[in-house]
């Protein structure tokens, strides 16, 4: 018998012991067949696919005049794949193979349509564009695949996406946008200390003599919230402000890690260590060094910091 008629023959039964199975209970409510048994049949059509991919990949396997042919040589065996649809993950396992020129592929993944680094299937990928345009990329996520993708695969997925226009006038373009990212100690009704991230977002720096103000600065901050969550709305404001084609983003901070959570959110986005920790930085790398000759270093390190001469400063 052909495979895929096994396949389809024993799914056939599969779902009828599902059905049997859920109206031999007696009562029967229209609530409990949406959520069971649309639930049952996605599962099983995800194990009919999953098959059908593996199925596929034997008969390549086998075919060893079709290898020769295509230049394909097995590299690793049984390697795993999940793929996020509307129904659930597909889950199914396939060979990988190198080629002659050196080059290495997934023959089963390119059968079925499915691209080297694609996580979610294109069903999904509309449906988190389509519900972000309403609610927030993590609302996106739970309401399309139950949280099951991350907020930067919604980010990205709309990022992919063909832009919807917005009117003229409502949105700048600006070259460059400083993003400070800072932590504040709070002290709690509780007694208890807190750390509570702070962001500034503004366009430059405008001088006044010795003094300097921000040009156009927005302030973010929330206690109790993710990382993920406060870069989300940081970059959900900005994309509201400014059209940021173009715009080169630097984050000044410490490099901390919620810090370097910013550099995955916002496009074309760099770190940049702020003065303040730079010149502790460079306390740092001459203490223990007798006074004289650690100011000397301290100053030359300046130096190459200045002219981004790293080899010297190494």
């Amino acid at each position: 018998m052909d495979p895929v008629e096994t396949i389809i023959n024993e799914m056939g039964e599969k779902v009828k012991g599902c059905l049997r199975a859920f109206f031999e209970r007696g009562e029967v409510r229209i609530e409990d067949a949406e959520k069971e048994l649309g639930q049952a049949v996605s599962e099983l059509m995800l194990e009919a696919v999953g098959a059908y991919c593996e199925e596929k990949g034997r008969e390549l396997l086998a075919d060893k005049k079709r290898r020769r042919a295509e230049g394909l040589c097995v590299e690793r065996r049984r390697e795993g794949r999940v793929v996020q649809t509307l129904l659930g993950e597909l889950r199914y396992e396939r060979t990988y193979y190198r080629k002659k020129d050196g080059t290495y592929r997934h023959p089963v993944d390119e059968i079925v349509g499915i691209a080297a680094d694609q996580k979610v299937s294109s069903g999904v990928s509309l449906a988190l564009v389509v519900e972000a345009l309403e609610s927030s990329y993590a609302k996106s996520s739970k309401r399309v695949t139950g949280g099951r993708v991350s907020r930067q695969t919604v980010m990205h997925k709309i990022r992919s996406a063909s832009p919807v226009p917005l009117p003229e006038g409502e949105r700048r373009r600006v070259p460059v946008l400083h993003v400070d990212a800072d932590e504040d100690h709070v002290h709690l009704q509780s007694g208890k200390t807190a750390i509570v991230p702070l962001i500034s977002v503004y366009e430059g720096v405008d001088r006044a003599g010795r003094r300097g103000s921000c040009r156009n600065v927005v302030q973010y901050s929330r206690y109790g919230t993710s990382a993920e969550a406060l870069w989300e709305e940081v970059l959900s404001s900005l994309e509201q402000r400014y059209d940021l084609t173009g715009t080169k983003i630097y984050i000044h901070g410490d490099g901390a890690a919620w810090i370097k959570t910013g550099l995955e959110w916002l496009p074309n986005s760099r770190s940049v260590l702020d003065p303040y920790h730079k010149n502790k930085a460079l306390k740092q790398l001459v203490s223990g060094i007798e006074r004289k000759s650690g100011s000397r270093y301290e100053h030359l390190a300046r130096e190459a910091a200045a002219n981004g001469d790293r080899r010297y400063l190494e």
